[in-house]
């Protein structure tokens, strides 16, 4: 009889113990691939699909989906395969901190990709970095990320930034004045956000270094659809060329107004919805010679980049917008890449190997720095394009050794 009781309590003891370790095994997520070797290495993809920035979303996700194919056909990321789990953080702050907790506590992803606007990268990296959970932001350009990241940088050891600087933004869109215009001075349209201050502020300082002059500039609300004051201003101003930072739906009506128009100078736009090849189909002739900077295009940039864009028009029956797609599919594959590099699931060691290896992506090659984790870019890394669309097609008008064709000027420009 005692040893019937001695047997029961060690089987108790032996049940607990058990539900205990499932218990806190199930509470760390999927884990090193040593637990967990067949799960699958699960990515939060945090991305607008809904709101002024929705259209976006569904391309980031038409990447992301052609960057999980590749990697799980060369057999996945140590051998596990990649799963994608997206979440529509609407570009608002307050639901992508609410996805990110949900794809960190319920999804238990392993990591975080994606993001679209400052405010909220700036928000979600806290929850990654109290997480410990690697993020790479692909979709957000303000300096605050990576001046954040450079201040604590073992508190983002874990955040790396793939999305291009507002300086590079601004670097990108300079050869249009300075060499492919002849521009002495500019009139800068914008969204009245912070993240197109910043941009204005720093083409600004970029501008006045080559000897281009501000003539004038104004912000308009994220909402609006009428733009007749800011069209009356620019052509009371007379600039040689206009900036145009208005980068979600109020885009359109801007260009189209502006078209209507005949303002009598060029415009190049920073980014945004007037590079989305289905509005400019939408939007007929009303899209001619507007000009706008990229990050990609169906151009030999690296031998990844053709047939990317060959398999994207395939798959999904449209061109990319040369940014969205292409930062979210170069953020998934720099992850797997630097894992496999690493040769563990070990976040330090994944890490480290962000600091100090190279990645090759659709954009060029890159190098993060290894204090405030920005990717690098100019010759040698990450460099852009600009290009102008007329009858709905997109001609590469610099750099000369991808030119398509030089700027073609509308019968009414000055």
């Amino acid at each position: 009889m005692k040893r019937n009781k001695l047997f029961a309590v060690a089987m108790v003891l032996f049940l607990l113990v058990g539900t205990l370790g499932c218990s806190s095994q199930s509470q760390s997520g999927s884990g090193d691939s040593k637990d967990n070797p067949k799960q699958p290495y699960k990515i939060g993809l945090l991305i607008p699909m809904s709101g002024d920035a929705g259209d976006h979303g569904q391309i980031m996700i038409d990447g992301a989906k052609i960057a999980q194919e590749e990697i799980n056909a060369a057999g996945g990321i140590l051998g596990r395969q990649v799963e994608l789990i997206p979440f529509d953080s609407a570009a608002n702050t307050e639901k992508g901190v609410t996805g990110a907790k949900k794809l960190i506590e319920q999804d238990k992803v392993d990591a975080l990709v994606g993001t679209y606007r400052t405010g909220v990268a700036l928000a979600v990296m806290d929850v990654a970095a109290d997480a410990k959970i690697p993020f790479l932001i692909s979709m957000a350009a303000s300096d605050e990320i990576r001046n954040k990241i450079g201040k604590d940088n073992s508190y983002y050891k874990y955040v790396f930034k793939v999305a291009p600087d507002v300086a590079d933004y601004t670097a990108n869109l300079l050869p249009f004045l300075t060499d492919i215009t002849k521009a002495k001075t500019y009139y800068y349209a914008a969204e009245n956000t912070a993240w197109a201050k910043q941009l204005g502020s720093v083409m600004k300082k970029q501008a006045e270094a080559a000897g281009i002059k501000l003539v004038g500039e104004a912000y308009v609300d994220t909402s609006a659809t009428e733009f007749t004051a800011t069209i009356m201003d620019i052509k009371k101003a007379n600039p040689d060329v206009v900036v145009c930072g208005i980068i979600t739906a109020p885009g359109v009506p801007f260009a189209k107004q502006y078209y209507d128009a005949k303002v009598p100078v060029p415009m190049v736009v920073t980014s945004g919805v007037l590079t989305i090849p289905n509005t400019i189909k939408n939007m007929g002739a009303q899209s001619d010679y507007i000009s706008f900077g990229l990050f990609n295009i169906d151009k030999p940039i690296t031998d990844l980049t053709v047939p990317f864009w060959e398999k994207f028009q395939e798959k999904y029956g449209y061109r990319g917008t040369g940014f969205n797609e292409v930062k979210t599919y170069d953020s998934i594959r720099i992850l797997a890449e630097a894992i496999n590099k690493a040769g563990s699931f070990d976040k330090d060691a994944l890490a480290k190997t962000l600091e100090t290896e190279q990645f090759k992506g659709l954009a060029g090659t890159y190098k993060f720095d290894e204090t405030d984790h920005q990717a690098k870019w100019g010759e040698g890394y990450v460099n852009g394009v600009l290009a102008e669309w007329k009858d709905g097609k997109a001609q590469v008008i610099w750099p000369e050794n991808v030119r398509d064709s030089a700027l073609i000027r509308a019968p009414w420009w000055k």
